[in-house]
């Protein structure tokens, strides 16, 4: 049981009074100044060393106005200072050396906290500020950087405390990225930056679904890419746009995360082409359009394999035939057919070999009936040439190598005897 010794004096008229209490070693364990009889004006805690302080307490007329807390080695770790209904009103904690501070915090008239400074190693320069509502609940975060003025992130609050933005600057104090969250704390947007802080460079944001949309910018601030997503990581739609971020150079639709349609923009963000793909993201079908962008210049088809099956080609309006091409699976050429101004009348046609040459090919006139006929073998040399009358039926002179094989019909002239003409197919002729 620690033993305890009064000492009283009088001065000025004023009563003062000390009470020390002491350790069972007999050191010093408190020192209690008394002032108007009962009235404590002071109050210190000791170390079991009797000499070392470990609190300080000072009271104005009766009521705590100050409080002083320190380490085990008698640094100086923090001081409160009270109101006059003993609500704390600041806090300054300190370094370990007791001297240099490292934060300093002030409380509303409810006592809960408003503002916390943090200090860098000097004591000095601010390394950050965190601003509460009077609930106690932070209402805004800031961080700076070495020079104690350049901002390297700051945070604004809901009144639940929960961020509700959040700002990340470069090294030279300029915007990097922004970040928007709701109450709950779910994402709903990302903003990054260019170097100059001001253009921005990229956003992602998300519904009320929580669906998330990605904007990428172009260096000069203007829309380059939109991405819109189904799910999470499931794109919807991809849009990409030319430098002046409204005219469009490509957008690709996608089903359950599989390209499903593309369509390609020329440069006055006219269309100029859709793809139409399958499930396994084959190319199906593509439609080209004529300048204006909205009249077809041709329709393609594809095998499953991707290769092209079928193609055709249209007329100024966009609805008149001028071609028609099919071919093989391995995509080489099969058959060819041009048509004239009325999209029905032949100008040519061409039969091809699997390997995509020239079997046969015919000539029309413009009143569509069979001017020539050419036969070519699987090199692509030419093996006859017929030439038929103004009646597209009745032929007039066959031209063919010794070694062409042709039918009777081709090898029949207008009087109907079989007359062959064995040529270089350069003129010299030979019967």
């Amino acid at each position: 049981m620690a033993d305890k010794t009064q000492l009283r004096s009088v001065s000025n008229d004023q009563e003062t009074r000390e009470e020390r209490n002491f350790w069972g070693n007999g050191k010093l364990d408190t020192l209690v100044i008394y002032e108007k009889g009962d009235q404590i004006k002071e109050l210190r805690s000791y170390q079991r060393d009797g000499e070392t302080l470990s609190a300080v307490t000072l009271f104005k007329n009766g009521k705590k106005h100050e409080y002083q807390a320190y380490s085990d080695s008698g640094k100086l770790i923090s001081v409160s200072t009270y109101n006059n209904d003993e609500v704390i009103t600041e806090l300054r904690s300190y370094q370990p050396d007791g001297v240099t501070l490292s934060k300093a915090s002030t409380f509303y008239s409810n006592g809960k906290l408003k503002e916390e400074k943090q200090f860098q190693s000097d004591g000095k320069t601010l390394s950050g500020i965190t601003q509460f509502h009077n609930t106690g609940r932070p209402l805004m975060y800031v961080n700076f950087q070495e020079d104690g003025k350049t901002l390297s992130y700051v945070a604004r609050c809901y009144e639940s405390g929960q961020i509700k933005e959040e700002q990340s600057f470069q090294i030279d104090g300029t915007l990097s990225t922004v970040r928007v969250f709701d109450e709950q704390g779910k994402t709903q947007a990302k903003m990054f930056y260019n170097k100059d802080g001001r253009t921005l460079s990229q956003f992602i944001g998300y519904d009320n679904q929580g669906r998330k949309e990605e904007r990428n910018f172009w260096g000069n601030g203007k829309l380059d890419t939109l991405v819109i997503y189904e799910k999470e990581d499931q794109i919807k739609e991809f849009r990409s746009y030319q430098r002046d971020g409204e005219t469009l150079s490509a957008v690709t639709l996608f089903e359950n995360g599989k390209k499903h349609e593309y369509q390609a923009y020329s440069d006055n963000g006219k269309l100029s082409s859709v793809q139409m793909y399958n499930d396994d993201e084959v190319i199906t079908e593509l439609r080209s359009y004529q300048p204006d962008g909205v009249t077809l210049s041709k329709v393609s088809t594809f095998y499953p394999n991707g290769k092209l099956k079928e193609e055709r080609g249209y007329q100024s309006d966009g609805k008149t035939l001028s071609s028609f091409t099919t071919h093989y699976e391995t995509g080489a050429e099969k058959e060819h057919i041009s048509y004239q101004e009325d999209g029905k009348t032949l100008s040519f046609a061409a039969t091809c070999y699997e390997n995509g040459k020239i079997k046969e090919e015919q000539h029309y006139r413009m009143d569509g009936t069979l001017s020539t006929v050419r036969v070519l073998d699987e090199q692509g040399k030419t093996q006859a040439k017929m030439y038929y009358d103004k009646d597209g039926k009745t032929l007039i002179t066959t031209r063919t190598n010794e070694s062409a094989q042709l039918s009777d019909k081709q090898k029949k002239t207008p009087n109907g005897k079989k007359t062959i003409f064995h040529t270089d197919l350069k003129g010299n002729e030979g019967r």
